[in-house]
C-alpha cells in the first residue's frame, strides 16, 4: 500500500503524460499501436531470457516473483510472435475492444430487462446505451469503416478525458481548504474496469509475500490500521468501508460492504436458490449484523482478507447518510434463510444440511437478512445493481466521488478511490485497515469448502441407501 500522497506525482505528472498520450494517440493511431507492440514483445522477450538465466544459476525469484520454466518460454513466445507477427496483433486488438463493447452492451441489455421486470424508473437510458453499445460493437466486428483507428480515437480521447481530470484534481489539491468544499461530490473519471477490478487482489498478494518473507513483522494480530491524523487515535471513525478480497476464485474481484452506528450493512446475491444466468443474477438481499461477528466469520468462512477505510462525517454529514439509508430500505421486507425458517417452524435438520452462505452467516452471526419490494436493488446483477452500487448509493450523501462512464463500478473501483483519499490531507478518509484471520479460530467457524464437501457427501450417502432399498424390496415382491 502506498505511504504518501504528493500532488505533482500522483497528479500533475500523470494527468501531463495522459494528455500527451493521448494527443499522440489521435496524430499516430496505428503506427503508435505498431510501436507499442514492438516495445511490448522486446520487453516480453528480454524478461522471459532474463528469467531463463535465473533458472540455469539456480535462482527462483526475480524482483521478488517465483519464476518458472514453462512461465520464462511463455514470455519468450508472446514476444518472438507479437514482434514478428504485429498485424495479427493490431487485428486481435480490434476485436479484443469489440468484445469488451459488446460484453458491456449485453450487460446494459440484462440491466433493462431486469428494471422493466421490477418497473424501475429510468430504464429507457440503460435501453439506449444496450443498443448503443451492441450497435458499435457489432460495427466494429462486421464493417470495414470501423477501423483500429477509430478504437484508438476513442481510447485517445478517454486518455485527454483522464489527464483533464488529473490536472483538475491537482488544481483542487493546493487550493487552500477554506477556498474549496473538500466534501463536495464531484465527478471522478477512474481507470477502465478491467484495469482497476483486480487492484484489491495485487494488494494482497504483495501484502503476504512480504509477510512471507519478512515472518517477524506479521506478528500474532490479527488487524494493522494505519492513522492519518493524529485525532483519529482519540475516536474511532463514523463509517467504515469494507473491500474483501481473497487469493483466488471469483472472490479475487473482491465485495464491498460497510459499517455505520453498529452494524454492519451488506448487499448481495445472498438466496442462492434465486440465483440465474451463471449466478450473477438473482433477488437483491441486504443483511445486518454485527462487526465484532462478521469479520471472524467472513475472515475464517470464506478465507477473505478485509480493507477497512475509516471515514470521519460530520454531524451534517451523518444525518444525510441516516436520511439516504431510510430512502434506500424503505422498500425492505424481511426474508429467512433455510435454516433460520426451519428453525423458526421447529423441523431443523442437523447444520450439515444447509450448506448456503445465508444459512451459515445466521447461524455464527445471527444477521437479519430483507429483501426488496421494489427499486432497483430488487435484483441483484453482478454488473449493475451490485454491492459497490449500494454502497455508493448510500456513500453519495457524504460526498463521495466515483463516476463511471460506463456505469459498472467494482469493488476494486472503490478500493482506488479509498486508498486514494487516505493518502489526501484534509479528506474524510481517515483510517486503512488490513482484517486478518484469527489463526485459532477461537469460535469454530469451518471453511465453507469443508462445509460444501460435507454436504456433498451426505448427499451421496442418502442416494446410496435409497439404491441398497430398492433391490431389497424387489427381491421381496419375488419372494412373495
Amino acid at each position: 500500500m502506498r505511504k504518501k500522497f504528493t500532488p505533482v506525482l500522483d497528479r500533475l505528472l500523470p494527468g501531463l503524460v495522459l494528455i500527451a498520450l493521448g494527443i499522440v494517440i489521435l496524430c499516430w493511431k496505428t503506427s503508435f499501436l505498431r510501436l507499442a507492440l514492438q516495445l511490448t514483445g522486446l520487453v516480453s522477450v528480454v524478461s522471459g531470457a532474463a528469467m531463463l538465466v535465473m533458472l540455469l544459476l539456480r535462482r527462483k525469484e526475480l524482483g521478488g516473483k517465483r519464476i518458472t520454466l514453462s512461465g520464462a518460454l511463455i514470455s519468450v513466445a508472446v514476444g518472438v510472435a507479437i514482434w514478428f507477427l504485429p498485424d495479427v496483433q493490431v487485428v486481435l486488438f480490434g476485436f479484443l475492444f469489440a468484445f469488451y463493447v459488446l460484453i458491456n452492451g449485453a450487460a446494459k441489455l440484462v440491466n433493462f430487462i431486469l428494471f422493466a421486470k421490477n418497473r424501475v424508473k429510468g430504464r429507457a437510458a440503460d435501453l439506449f446505451d444496450c443498443l448503443f453499445f451492441l450497435t458499435f460493437g457489432i460495427l466494429l466486428l462486421f464493417t470495414p469503416l470501423f477501423s483500429v483507428d477509430s478504437i484508438l480515437i476513442i481510447i485517445g480521447v478517454y486518455g485527454i478525458l483522464l489527464g483533464s481530470f488529473n490536472l483538475i484534481e491537482y488544481i483542487h489539491s493546493v487550493i487552500p481548504a477554506k477556498a474549496k468544499s473538500r466534501f463536495k461530490r464531484r465527478i471522478r473519471i477512474s481507470l477502465p474496469v478491467f484495469v482497476v477490478m483486480l487492484i484489491p487482489h495485487r494488494v494482497l498478494k504483495r501484502m503476504n509475500r512480504y509477510f512471507a518473507e519478512n515472518p517477524e513483522e506479521a506478528g500474532p494480530a490479527l488487524q494493522w490500521t494505519e492513522y492519518k491524523e493524529k485525532e483519529a487515535l482519540s475516536e474511532p471513525p463514523d463509517l467504515e468501508v469494507f473491500i474483501h478480497v481473497t487469493e483466488g476464485g471469483t472472490g479475487a474481484m473482491g465485495h464491498c460492504d460497510f459499517y455505520f452506528e453498529g452494524r454492519v450493512i451488506s448487499y448481495g446475491n445472498y438466496d442462492e436458490y434465486s440465483r440465474k444466468l451463471f449466478e450473477g443474477t438473482g433477488d437483491g438481499v441486504l443483511f445486518y449484523t454485527s462487526k465484532e461477528d462478521y469479520i471472524p466469520f467472513v475472515t475464517r468462512y470464506s478465507k477473505k482478507t478485509l480493507f477497512g477505510f475509516g471515514l470521519r462525517l460530520t454531524e451534517e454529514q451523518k444525518e444525510g447518510f441516516r436520511r439516504r439509508m431510510e430512502e434506500l430500505t424503505e422498500p425492505l421486507y424481511r426474508w429467512e434463510s433455510p435454516y433460520e425458517a426451519d428453525s423458526r417452524e421447529g423441523k431443523a435438520k442437523p447444520l450439515d444440511y444447509y450448506p448456503d452462505y445465508a444459512s451459515r452467516l445466521f447461524y455464527y452471526t445471527g444477521a437479519e437478512f430483507y429483501k426488496f419490494r421494489s427499486g432497483r436493488f430488487k435484483s441483484y446483477f453482478v454488473l449493475s445493481t451490485n454491492c459497490v452500487q449500494l454502497v455508493d448509493a448510500a456513500l453519495s450523501s457524504a460526498g463521495t466521488a466515483i463516476v463511471k462512464l460506463n456505469g459498472i463500478i467494482t469493488p476494486g473501483t472503490y478500493y482506488d478511490y479509498l486508498d486514494e483519499e487516505f493518502l489526501k490531507p484534509g479528506s474524510m478518509v481517515v483510517t486503512r485497515t488490513v482484517y486478518g484471520e484469527d489463526p485459532e479460530n477461537a469460535r469454530g467457524i469451518p471453511r465453507e469448502s469443508e462445509v460444501r464437501a460435507r454436504y456433498k457427501e451426505l448427499c451421496a450417502q442418502e442416494r446410496g441407501a435409497i439404491r441398497i432399498e430398492q433391490p431389497v424390496a424387489g427381491q421381496d415382491r419375488r419372494d412373495s
